[in-house]
């Protein structure tokens, strides 16, 4: 079993310098003594691999469920013995002071130190209550909005075992500080900061330090001179050992140098850290040249977006139709605590919703207005880091629509009270119908609001081929929302014995059902599903894996049985030979995959509900009426 970086660089150290009495609670010490382990962290495991696989887009209802999940962790009552054991081995009686610190198996590595992000508690009495109450809260810190979020970025959420805790005798310290063989951000050679206390006060900022640079030795009281000159040769001695440069903190108390943690300089070259607020807010899609070479490299998502949505919004403004804001905002956390910064920032949003990208790997968090500050707080880990983040209009309205042409020319519309998001995702109850001219359409829309579906449908594929337009209606006003291309050569038959025709075709397999779930139409709904191709199933988590797993265990591709074509079962398009849903809207993602892969699909209740787990079923999915909105 691998020892966490940050108990192994001790153990390595004290070769060359001396170190507390330091000992390791280690995963088995949790599993052993924690009560319901194994129930319990297969729970943190799923709840844990699904905020990777929806990229942290349903991060608040996670943490919810996750702090509800921990809340009722405790010991069982073989622990006190393993802890008196332990005290004792360590030589100490309860009047020693310990240091209860975390040491996670990601902490201090190499690749990333997380330096700051966990907790350690300081002066906890040599007694195993005390011990085991200070240990608890280190392990928890593991699952705290903060770690969550900066492992997520760094794409290590779950990093196998978790949490492990070093218990370490503290030093009576009459000076005590951290020491870098060179500076953090490259500037200089070594340098340190020391308080005349214990050093988690400088750490945390509640101490003002005494700071020393190598060779400027007169920077520091004369009285402390020689501890600096020890702490320097020691920092060098380290970086020799490790062979890379080092992060060290130390105490000294009158007579000897103690090492109490040493790591990495693991700095990140992306990472900008700036001095002082800084905030600034673009328009993605109104921004130029001067503005995008201040805000560039522009990160991938907003790229992505500013591509992608950036031709449609001009688009959008000459047709004189509603467009969603969307702002890249440069900030660290310092600007966020000035008075009316995050009002400021908020105010071009329209609707009670705000949605967030904050990085690659946290997309498309959607956040009430209310708490929109409080989002970005937890968003800047790093208080003088600069953030670059993507806010964006999230509008559901009344109604979520899709809009394009058929073969004829005439603008098909689906729509759904469910809002754009679970249309588009596959979630959706909806409806469809057809702009011919005719005005026995049954539909909620005002004349003007249809008159603008047409007419910016119909220019749309002139200007930029063969596409449909996704849209929210709310309040009697059209919002144009985004775009996408379309390969799939023909749109739904309507009818077909009763069913709807989703895509035209004909198979044979056993049936397999597949159950709905929170966790399926979080993947649908999550930025993890590519909507211009079939997703890579690796990176959709556990649930689609066990899902692909039953596919595949049936002898010969199965009909797939679910309720509605959610998007995340797009990877399952080349091992089934169809499709039966209870309902489905004709427009969404699966939907159109299905078309363009020729991959047979019928939506009827009566149909689904009849088909039993394993049974031998025929699927005909060929048009025996003629009602056709692609004719």
């Amino acid at each position: 079993m691998s020892l966490p970086s940050k108990y192994a660089n001790l153990l390595a150290s004290r070769e060359i310098a001396t170190v507390p009495v330091t000992r390791l609670l280690d995963e088995r010490f949790f599993r052993t003594h924690i009560e319901n382990y194994t129930v319990l962290n297969a729970s943190i495991d799923r709840l844990l691999d699904q905020i990777t696989a929806t990229s942290g887009a349903f991060i608040d209802d996670h943490m919810l469920e996750l702090t509800n999940l921990l809340q009722g962790v405790a010991w069982n009552d073989d622990v006190t013995d393993e802890l008196s054991g332990l005290l004792t081995e360590m030589g100490c009686g309860p009047n020693v002071c310990l240091a209860v610190r975390s040491a996670a198996l990601s902490e201090d590595t190499a690749r990333r130190s997380y330096a700051g992000l966990y907790r350690s508690i300081l002066n906890i009495q040599a007694t195993p209550k005390p011990v085991a109450d200070a240990a608890l809260k280190v392990w928890l810190s593991y699952f705290e909005r903060a770690a969550i979020n900066e492992r997520l970025d760094s794409g290590s959420l779950s990093d196998g075992l978790r949490m492990n805790v070093m218990v370490q005798r503290m030093v009576d310290a009459a000076y005590a500080g951290v020491a870098f063989s060179t500076a953090p951000q490259g500037t200089g050679g070594a340098q340190l900061e020391y308080v005349r206390e214990i050093g988690d006060a400088l750490v945390s900022g509640r101490a003002t330090a005494v700071h020393v640079r190598e060779g400027h030795l007169g920077d520091a009281p004369q009285v402390a001179v020689p501890v600096c000159n020890r702490v320097f040769d020691l920092v060098h001695r380290l970086k020799a050992l490790f062979s890379h440069d080092v992060d060290v903190e130390w105490a000294h108390d009158e007579e000897e140098l103690y090492l109490l943690q040493v790591r990495a300089i693991t700095t990140q070259s992306e990472a900008v850290f700036t001095e002082g607020p800084v905030l600034a807010v673009y328009d993605l899609f109104g921004m130029d040249e001067s503005e995008l070479e201040r805000v560039r490299p522009l990160p991938d998502f907003a790229e992505y977006f500013r591509s992608k949505r950036g031709p449609l919004f001009a688009f959008g403004r000459a047709e004189g139709i509603g467009l969603g804001a969307a702002k890249l905002v440069l900030l660290n956390r310092d600007a966020l605590l000035a008075p009316g910064s995050v009002e400021a920032i908020a105010a071009p949003f329209k609707g009670p919703q705000i949605v967030l990208d904050i990085n690659d790997r946290i997309r498309q968090v959607v956040v009430e207005k209310s708490q929109f500050g409080e989002s970005l707080i937890n968003a800047t880990t790093h208080p003088n880091q600069l953030y670059r983040i993507l806010v964006r209009d999230y509008i559901k309205g009344d109604f979520g629509l899709i809009s394009r042409l058929n073969g004829s020319g005439e603008v098909v519309v689906e729509y759904s009270a469910d809002g754009l998001l679970a249309l588009n995702r596959g979630s959706a109850v909806a409806s469809i119908f057809v702009l011919d001219g005719q005005e026995a359409a049954d539909h909620p829309f005002d004349r003007e609001s249809v008159g603008s579906l047409e007419r910016v449908t119909t220019h749309a594929q002139a200007r930029f081929g063969r596409v449909q337009l996704e849209w929210a209606y709310t309040h009697g006003t059209l919002y144009l929302i985004d775009i996408s291309p379309l390969s799939d050569s023909t749109l739904p038959i309507i009818s077909n014995a009763g069913a709807s025709v989703v895509s035209v075709g004909c198979a044979m397999g056993p049936v397999c059902h597949i159950d709905d779930s929170t966790a399926l139409i979080e993947l649908s709904d999550g930025p993890a599903v590519s909507l211009s191709g079939i997703p890579d199933p690796k990176k959709m988590g556990r649930t689609f894996a066990a899902i692909m797993e039953r596919v595949k265990s049936f002898p010969q591709p199965p009909v797939v049985a679910v309720s509605r074509p959610y998007a995340a079962l797009a990877p399952l398009l080349p091992h089934v030979a169809g499709f039966v849903f209870s309902d489905a809207a004709m427009l969404c993602h699966l939907a159109i995959l299905l078309r363009e892969h020729g991959v047979p699909a019928l939506a009827s209740s009566e149909l689904f509900n009849s088909l039993d787990e394993g049974m031998l079923y025929t699927l005909d999915a060929k048009p025996h009426e003629t009602n056709s909105i692609a004719n």
